[in-house]
């Protein structure tokens, strides 16, 4: 004889009608059916997806052999309503439970504030590393309002790598200021600004150019002489005298 496919009481979990779970995490629901034959279990996802053993029709959601619905890594976009059906020759019985997605924004791994003192003339990485679910896109924000975006070059001095570090190339005192930044995703943002302060390196004096033709004198002529340093000009007046040059 022959029997309806009936959804099993023992499906707890599709009895409370509502799932609960952390954005990120998987979610296994249970659906047992009774029934002569033994009825086979499929399922329509929150987006209209027909899934069952045989069919899979999803990369995200899988059934398993003893009907049991599988989503490997929940997202936000997967809440919603999902219905367990079993069926067979007999005629066939419907259960449909909610899964509710408790999504956080995004996290940024490193310090929320930061103060960074560079030398002139080095080049520096500022690490952005965001977490999330789903995975959030990361931009800066510099002192003056320019927006860096991933893979990008700003003025063949700023580049923006693809896990969200800042890379500044060669940097100078008018480098100084806020650099800004932030990750985004549609759970919401998170910030970090790093204070960049770039210090002068002190180098060593050195005449750029000298005069190289030759000046003929009298004693007792003053003689000037310029020479250029690399950071000022400077002046020297010398006097000669017999014998002797002050």
């Amino acid at each position: 004889p022959t029997s309806m496919a009936q959804i099993s009481s023992s499906s707890l979990c599709l009895w409370s009608k509502v799932i609960t779970v952390h954005s990120g995490k998987p979610v296994s629901v249970k659906c047992r059916a009774e029934g002569r034959p033994i009825p086979t279990i499929s399922w329509i996802l929150a987006n209209k997806t027909y899934v069952s053993e045989s069919f899979p029709g999803s990369k995200q959601a899988s059934v398993q052999p003893d009907g049991t619905l599988i989503i490997k890594e929940v997202t936000v976009y997967d809440r919603g309503l999902y219905t367990c059906m079993a069926s067979n020759p007999a005629g066939a019985d419907t259960l449909t439970v909610k899964l509710q997605v408790i999504v956080a924004p995004p996290v940024i791994l490193e310090e929320k504030r930061q103060h960074i003192a560079g030398i002139m003339g080095e080049s520096l990485k500022l690490p952005c590393t965001a977490k999330g679910n789903p995975h959030p896109s990361v931009h800066w924000v510099l002192f003056d309002g320019t927006v860096v975006k991933p893979l990008h070059f700003v003025n063949a001095k700023l580049f923006l790598f693809s896990n969200g570090t800042l890379y500044i190339r060669n940097i100078a005192p008018s480098d100084s200021g806020n650099y800004e930044c932030i990750a985004t995703s549609s759970t919401g943002s998170e910030r970090r600004v790093v204070n960049l302060t770039v210090e002068q390196r002190d180098t060593i004096p050195r005449i750029a150019t000298a005069s190289l033709k030759m000046t003929q004198l009298n004693f007792g002529d003053s003689l000037l002489l310029n020479f250029i340093k690399a950071t000022a000009i400077s002046n020297k007046t010398y006097l000669l005298k017999e014998s002797s040059l002050v």
